[in-house]
């Protein structure tokens, strides 16, 4: 198991940052959605 993580802990990192990135994306958006509609209310 820790032989496959260390194997597999480069891809392991980027698919990890990528989902990071993705979330914050994800939040920002949400974020920028809600003060959009607080403003038009």
């Amino acid at each position: 198991m820790i032989q496959f993580k260390n194997k597999f802990s480069v891809r392991g990192d980027i698919v990890t940052s990528s989902n990071k990135l993705t979330k914050i994306a994800l939040a920002s958006i949400i974020a920028i959605n809600t003060f959009s509609i607080m403003n038009i209310l």
